[in-house]
């Protein structure tokens, strides 16, 4: 996965964990906190090195790779299975 210039590889495990731990962050709420502590927020994996302060654009542009990239996965799965399922 390629992000703000980085490139990060994952297992699935680690992966999927990631993506969950960025999708729970509270987007909206973000948004509507007028406080400057929430203009940005320390998204951190310690098992990719992966320590970040994102601001609100950076956290939704990194959940919709995170989501993207794990449609492609699971339609390159689905894909696999329906041309080995009409070989057989």
């Amino acid at each position: 996965m390629e992000f703000d210039q980085k490139y990060y590889t994952y297992k699935f495990n680690y992966y999927v964990s990631f993506q969950r731990k960025v999708n729970s962050i509270d987007v909206l709420g973000m948004i509507y906190d007028l406080s400057d502590n929430c203009d940005s927020k320390l998204i951190e994996n310690s098992t990719r090195n992966f320590s970040n302060k994102m601001t609100i654009c950076e956290i939704i542009q990194l959940r919709e790779l995170l989501n993207g990239t794990k449609f492609i996965l699971t339609l390159n799965s689905l894909l696999n299975t329906t041309l080995e399922l009409s070989l057989t």
